[in-house]
């Protein structure tokens, strides 16, 4: 068993290890190999998980030695439960998968009676493929191409572009077939003649024609909302791809007086997106009042359908986030101005604002003498290295000096005193414009204080405003609706709506009579978008 194979057995659902139980089995080996490491370990750790994983290692050996292949699956899928490991991981479809895994062990020891080393070569030369329906109705995110998603229709569709060309070098065959069922070899670009470089143009007009199609289909997937993302290589910058093509098409039709077109958005961190929106246009208005006219000019030999039909009931409205409401209302006010258009420091600034936002929620509760300890441990934690290695050493100076600076200013000892939550979940439903909303959202930091409640909002941008007054409304909404909420739940008692801006650090308390106007202003808006 070599040590790759052995390695990514562990980190299967079979075993389950860990990066860092990974690590500490590997590294330091000295040429030793992983396996006899791993049974050392085990000897001198008595049930520790390398012992564990030694002793089923050496019962796994002894059944493939022993058993026909089907009944050496079953009994490992039995003894290791290993169909509850595998959902629990790659969830409920990858049942599919293990039955058509294990029938395939079947039919290979009705067919064949061969071992095991001959099934397994087998599935690796034949490439099985298990095809299943997608269910429509599950409530669960899917990762599906395109292709796959012909048909389907979502609510809420991400579409995502690697930012390639659609047609590259990766995509050459070696040999390819002319129109006339001719083979013809594809060399390398100085040995290319006519009739190659012909059928390269013909191959990338079709791959591109391909690539806009997919296109569509991906945008027509969406029945409420659509949001194309995208990824810039610094080897294809300058690639035709979906974004850039979206980005072209919305370029061109900027909001008019009532809205509709494109629309300018930031999101928490103050980067820069766009929306679209647009009413019915008037020209189905038109057909539709055409045809209404028709039909009442003509003589009615039977009660229409609706007479009798009972009228269908109103879809609900759509649950809305404090931190989105300017979006759900279809208002396009920008919540910060944008601090970068480039793409590198966008990924850093959306980086530095999780990390504080992850510190603020965990030091409060540390003893102040040991929280240099964990600031150290959290930016040395493999968990946290996907977000940490974006940031530069003097950034991550800069943010532990942000938070331990905000944490232990006498002004903030209310906020954070041992009354106090962090990530507070709430829930519940509000008149707006007329109309009852379900509000979920989540307050940074809550505090109880004698008769008032104090909730907090962390804002990382490095732009603060020079008041409360001309904070982005985005914000002041968002904490208008938090404090709305959290009124019957804390009727009676005072409710001290503020914003943090960590880069001061900047307290910024809202006024009830700012936050009044601020709810006004959202009706006001609605109905003008309306």
């Amino acid at each position: 068993l070599d040590d790759l194979s052995l390695a990514g057995i562990l980190k299967s659902p079979v075993f389950g290890f860990s990066e860092d139980e990974l690590f500490r089995l590997a590294h330091g080996r000295k040429g030793a190999l992983l396996y006899e490491t791993l049974k050392k370990l085990g000897e001198a750790e008595p049930g520790s998980i390398w012992a564990v994983a030694a002793k089923q290692l050496d019962w796994i050996r002894r059944m493939a030695d022993s058993l026909p292949v089907y009944e050496f699956y079953a009994r490992l899928c039995s003894h290791l439960d290993l169909r509850k490991r595998y959902v629990a991981r790659l969830g409920h479809e990858v049942e599919e998968i293990l039955d058509g895994f294990l029938q395939a062990a079947l039919d290979h020891d009705a067919n064949s009676g061969l071992g095991l080393q001959a099934f397994v070569e087998t599935l690796t030369s034949a490439e099985p493929e298990i095809k299943r329906e997608i269910e429509l109705e599950s409530n669960e995110v899917r990762v599906i191409t395109a292709h796959s998603a012909k048909g389907l229709e979502k609510p809420i569709v991400f579409l995502v572009d690697p930012g390639g060309p659609a047609y590259g070098s990766s995509h050459h065959p070696k040999i390819a077939w002319t129109e006339e069922d001719a083979p013809l070899w594809i060399p390398k670009g100085e040995y290319r003649i006519t009739l190659t470089e012909d059928y390269f143009v013909e191959a990338e007009r079709a791959a591109e024609e391909e690539y806009r199609r997919l296109l569509y289909v991906g945008m027509t997937r969406a029945a409420d909302r659509l949001i194309v993302c995208g990824y810039v290589s610094e080897r294809h910058h300058t690639a035709e791809n979906w974004h850039t093509m979206v980005k072209r098409g919305l370029e061109a039709q900027p909001a008019d007086a009532r809205l509709n077109g494109r629309l300018e958005a930031f999101d928490d961190h103050g980067q820069p997106a766009w929306r679209w929106k647009i009413d019915p246009p008037g020209s189905i208005q038109k057909v539709a009042l055409k045809e209404e006219e028709a039909r009442s000019s003509q003589v009615l030999t039977q009660l229409p359908e609706w007479v009798s039909k009972a009228a269908r009931e109103p879809a609900p409205p759509r649950p809305l986030s404090p931190s989105g409401v300017l979006q759900v209302l279809e208002v396009g006010e920008p919540a910060m101005p944008a601090i970068s258009n480039d793409s590198a420091a966008m990924a850093v600034a959306a980086a530095r604002g999780t990390v504080i936002h992850h510190l603020l929620q965990l030091l409060p509760d540390v003893p102040h003498t040991a929280r240099q300890d964990v600031l150290d441990r959290y930016f040395a934690a493999s968990r946290f290295r996907a977000l940490t290695r974006q940031l530069a050493p003097e950034i991550r100076e800069s943010i532990a000096a942000d938070v331990l600076g905000l944490i232990e200013n006498p002004a903030m000892a209310e906020l954070f005193g041992p009354q106090s939550r962090a990530e507070v979940e709430i829930m519940g439903k509000l008149q707006l414009s007329g109309t009852e909303r379900t509000v979920h959202g989540k307050i940074d930091r809550l505090s109880v204080v004698g008769d008032s409640v104090i909730i907090a909002d962390y804002k990382s941008g490095a732009a603060i405003p020079a008041s409360a007054e001309t904070a982005p409304l985005a914000y002041l909404a968002q904490m208008a609706l938090y404090r709305e909420i959290m009124k019957p739940m804390y009727d009676g008692r005072m409710i001290i709506c503020r914003l943090i801006w960590t880069a001061g650090p900047e307290i910024m308390t809202l006024e009830d009579a700012l936050l009044d106007g601020v709810l006004e202003k959202l009706d006001g808006l609605r109905q003008h978008a309306s």
